[in-house]
């Protein structure tokens, strides 16, 4: 019984961390339609961006970095596979039309 509790602890624990820090994948889906920002994996490489502190590529996002990257890193990287399809194509649309 008690391993049910801890489980539901964690996945809420886990929740509120993404809440809190903010999801960079979320931050970044208004820009997708702004030429020249990143698409593909837009959320995942700004987390990573943000955690080595490579200011030129964090230049190119029009959204702020969460405030926790490393721990946002992992859920982002999961929401931008499930989105792939749709980044993807505004990523080919904008590199054919350009």
């Amino acid at each position: 019984m008690h391993n049910r509790y801890r489980a539901f602890a964690l996945i809420i624990i886990l929740l509120a961390t993404i809440i809190l820090s903010g999801c960079a994948t979320i931050r970044t889906m208004p820009s997708l339609g702004s030429h020249g920002t990143p698409k593909v994996m837009s959320g995942a490489r700004l987390d990573y961006n943000a955690a080595t502190d490579d200011q030129e590529e964090l230049k190119k996002f029009t959204a702020s970095a969460p405030d926790h990257p490393v721990l946002d890193l992992p859920f982002s990287a999961t929401l931008d596979l499930i989105i792939i399809p749709i980044t993807l194509s505004v990523a080919a649309y904008e590199l054919v039309f350009e």
